[in-house]
């Protein structure tokens, strides 16, 4: 049908009726009701819990926090600019998820403190049947809808381990997905059952205020430190994101690359690799004597627990974890880890194969959730009158992208089967993309007045055949070949996150058609797509008035003094690498207005940082480097980070902050050239402003603009902006002048 070519939202109004029940109302729930909200889709959102957030709205333990960098962990149409710690809390994900409901006005139609116990499909009717009842009262109705969206994801069940006499114990038995916030383990005796993601972020906090933690490992896991974990965020981070155009969307993009693309050569069995008792191939055994040496030195005096400590499969058998100071509490004397196996739960404690009895006043279960049960809560009967469970199996659950399964129309899973990714990164880009998948399904549906759509059987076998060969040779396939690991820690399946990667290679849907796919140099990282671009080349000469100067040498030698007193350079960027030097803690640019004001360090930080968001977009020397910033700080930064480059600013100044979907734009004389396409997979065109036919054209430039007035460019002196240049350079029309001021 050629589904992805179709615009994500509807042309026409939906048919009477036309309705998407979505299930969940977590982070891919909202993202779901959120995008449908833009579309004009009725829907309604369905939740057990009493506010948005699923997981992150459900865990609440001492500690819990993500392990994976902040900044990905925000929609990419609507992120947040300002988290205060890089690894952020529960609270502060929570909060943000609660806030994106209200701004977006979803709440209106979301019912909360309701499950759904079953859904069901009416051939007559093509309509869904849902059966739902309060969490409270247990009363049951049925809601009718013509689409359903799964958005339960594979992280709301806990996984309960079947441990002989665990109902007989006396004290409370608590699983960190389902922790009480007022219970408190201040002078408790804890036994915590797990060693996982959970148990890592729990276990240093509880053994602050417990008197005595007893960890029961069954299997020990790799982790690696971060230098960011629990680090706060730099305020000049804060104002890059909020003022640097394209750098918040720039900045989570290259977290992921790191944490993404470029580990998955790591996760590749290397058949022929010498070493395949302890690594799939060179890189990992590399890493595994990387990470071997980090536990070493945290543990190098305690011998004991170095031996417990060292797992013994190769990294990424397992998620790889962040240590948010685990070895060093296993390290207090208040805290044991035990090998042994658990025998029995007594009433007064844990006792173990060894037949030592630990005695507890509270049992922490932190053994993660049933990730291979998807969509086991609720009861999902398509067509044919088979349920998802008869199709699937106990822990074989399959879909097209993810998505779709044949004989359940209009009947669509986010973050379903063979979208988790297990190694890293987030599952948020690949749900937005799922999202606008499905969007772009529903607008078929009204557009072409359809009653009901689904996935051909022949296409659901060809993709999973696809997804069979393509983790035949990953350590996924040679987990459960070798035996290194228990075979279900996480369906292999879950693991590979093939679904992103076709949507990617398909081209999801979108205003300006399939995303464009970039071709892969020999080194594994993305290229820069260099013609074709869908930014467009001309400006809105209503919108923008384009200072028309050409390119500057920005670097030749100058005969005027360009550093402060005392610093001696021959060139803006040695002026100010001598200058950042010799003063990292004097006021380098302070604006009027507010009380903005940066050290020289501060600025020499945030230069570094812009420069190589701008080299990973390809800006390299003799490039010309379109700037659309306001007369404040952030001119000063993009300007010399253009400069490091060896590249020529162009600049574009504008009377009020940049809208976020402007952006710095490369261009070279004799090749357009675009920026990586912006990490929002969705938007809502409908509300733009609408564009000009008239246009002028920007010399040798490319600029992308949010419609934004910008002065023309007037006549100024030399130092107008306050900043030393070099003599080639002092008499540049239109520098800069106001309230922004460098002060060497």
């Amino acid at each position: 049908m050629g589904i992805h070519r179709r615009h994500s939202e509807p042309s026409s109004p939906p048919a009477d009726g036309f309705r998407v029940a979505v299930i969940g109302a977590g982070i891919s729930g909202l993202a779901m009701a959120i995008r449908l909200e833009q579309a004009g889709i009725d829907y309604i959102l369905i939740d057990k819990n009493t506010a948005v957030g699923g997981t992150w709205h459900e865990n609440v333990y001492p500690g819990c926090g993500v392990d994976t960098p902040s900044y990905l962990y925000a929609l990419s149409f609507d992120p947040k600019p300002d988290w205060s710690s890089h690894f952020a809390s529960q609270h502060e994900l929570a909060e943000y998820w609660r806030d994106l409901a209200e701004r977006h006005g979803v709440l209106a139609r979301t019912r909360f403190s309701t499950m759904v116990d079953s859904a069901a499909f009416d051939s007559g009717t093509s309509t869904w049947t849902l059966t739902v009842r309060s969490v409270h009262t247990g009363e049951a109705e049925n809601l009718t809808a013509t689409a359903v969206v799964s958005a339960v994801g594979l992280l709301n069940q806990p996984s309960i381990p079947d441990l002989p006499g665990l109902q007989d114990f006396d004290g409370p038995v608590l699983h960190t997905a389902r922790w009480d916030p007022e219970f408190d383990l201040r002078g408790k005796r804890v036994a915590v059952v797990g060693t996982g993601a959970s148990a890592m972020q729990f276990v240093p906090a509880a053994a602050e205020i417990a008197a005595q933690v007893r960890i029961f490992q069954r299997s020990p896991q790799w982790a690696m430190p971060h230098p960011l974990k629990g680090v706060a965020v730099r305020a000049s981070t804060h104002w890059l994101n909020e003022h640097v155009p394209f750098y918040l969307a720039w900045y989570p993009a290259r977290l992921f690359w790191r944490m993404g693309d470029k580990v998955w050569r790591l996760l590749q069995v290397d058949r022929d690799y010498p070493h395949l008792g302890r690594a799939i191939n060179k890189g990992n055994d590399r890493l595994r004597a990387m990470l071997t040496a980090y536990i070493e030195s945290e543990l190098s005096d305690r011998p004991d627990l170095l031996e417990k400590s060292l797992p013994d499969y190769p990294p990424y058998g397992k998620r790889l974890l962040i240590d948010a100071g685990w070895f060093r509490t296993l390290r207090r004397d208040n805290v044991d880890l035990i090998t042994t196996g658990i025998e029995t739960i007594t009433p007064n404690g844990v006792a173990t194969t060894a037949g030592t009895t630990f005695e507890a006043d509270v049992i922490v279960l932190a053994t993660g959730f049933r990730s291979v049960d998807v969509l086991g809560s609720v009861e999902v009967r398509g067509r044919d009158g088979r349920t998802l469970r008869e199709v699937w199996g106990d822990d074989d659950g399959r879909a097209h992208l993810g998505i779709t399964v044949p004989g359940f129309p209009n009947f669509f899973c986010l973050y379903g089967p063979n979208t988790n990714t297990g190694h890293g990164a987030t599952v948020i880009a690949g749900t937005e993309m799922q999202i606008q998948h499905v969007t772009a399904l529903l607008a078929t549906m009204i557009d072409d007045r359809l009653a009901t759509i689904e996935v051909r059987p022949e296409a659901y076998e060809a993709y999973n055949r696809e997804l069979d060969e393509a983790l035949a040779d990953t350590r996924l396939a040679f987990r459960r070949h070798h035996h290194i690991l228990p075979q279900r820690s996480w369906a292999d399946r879950h693991q590979q996150p093939m679904a992103l990667r076709r949507l990617l290679a398909t081209g999801p849907p979108t205003r300006s058609g399939p995303l464009p796919h970039h071709p892969r140099h020999r080194h594994g990282r993305p290229a820069l797509r260099r013609r074709g671009t869908c930014c467009p080349t001309r400006v809105n000469s209503h919108s923008l008035n384009v200072i028309e100067t050409g390119p500057m040498n920005r670097t030749q030698t100058s005969p005027e003094p360009v550093a402060a007193p005392g610093i001696s350079a021959t060139t803006l960027v040695e002026a100010f690498q001598a200058t950042a030097a010799n003063r990292t803690h004097c006021t380098a640019l302070t604006a009027s207005g507010d009380n903005r004001s940066y050290t020289w360090g501060e600025y020499r930080d945030a230069v570094e940082e812009v420069a190589t968001g701008l080299a990973s977009l390809g800006v390299s020397r003799g490039d010309t480097v379109a700037l659309m910033v306001r007369n404040s700080p952030e001119f000063h930064i993009l300007d010399m980070a253009v400069l490091h480059l060896g590249a020529t600013p162009f600049s574009i100044y504008l009377t009020s902050a940049p809208n976020r979907s402007a952006t710095c734009s490369r261009t070279r004389a004799t090749a357009s050239s675009s920026p990586i396409p912006s990490s929002s997979t969705f938007s809502d065109a409908r509300r733009r402003p609408p564009s000009n036919t008239s246009s002028s054209t920007a010399p040798s430039t490319t600029v992308r603009t949010a419609a934004t007035t910008v002065p023309r460019r007037s006549s100024a002196s030399p130092t107008s902006g306050g900043i030393p240049r070099t003599a080639s350079t002092s008499n540049r029309p239109g520098a800069p002048s106001g309230p922004t001021t460098w002060r060497p």
